[in-house]
């Protein structure tokens, strides 16, 4: 796993995981794209 801080947040936090056009089926690692947002909706 891969994290990387850009920032340090200022409210409460977000996370959201994107499975899209993940081959669930398949073994293996899998990269998941995640967004995390703040109150504001900012990134």
């Amino acid at each position: 796993m891969t994290v990387r801080y850009l920032a340090k947040a200022r409210t409460d936090l977000k996370a959201i995981a994107s499975g899209d056009g993940i081959d669930w089926q398949s073994t293996g690692e899998k990269i998941v794209l995640v967004s995390i947002f703040d109150t504001d909706y900012v990134i």
